[in-house]
């Protein structure tokens, strides 16, 4: 499957993730190191996000760990932008 990511660095718990999507709706998954690593390997995986028609899209950081944005369209041949910025936890 292609996917675009982003590499968060890492975050700490109540960070939260916006997604600015352009063009076709696309699946917007925020993956910790493990998990994003189970997803390259097409294994089970879990992660914060879903199916989006809309922007902004707001992803809370569940725990302090390094993460990563990914972007998909499932498989079909979407096109589109994904500004991302993230706004850290308050200390």
């Amino acid at each position: 499957m292609q996917y675009n990511y982003t590499d968060l660095g890492q975050q700490r718990r109540g960070a939260v993730v916006r997604v600015d999507l352009t063009g076709n709706a696309a699946n917007v998954r925020l993956l910790d190191r493990n998990d994003y690593r189970s997803f390259q390997a097409n294994q089970r995986h879990r992660f914060v996000g879903g199916h989006y028609r809309q922007s902004p899209i707001h992803l809370q950081v569940p725990h302090d760990d390094h993460w990563y944005l990914v972007i998909d369209y499932g498989g079909c041949a979407g096109r589109g932008t994904a500004c991302v910025h993230v706004v850290p936890a308050a200390s």
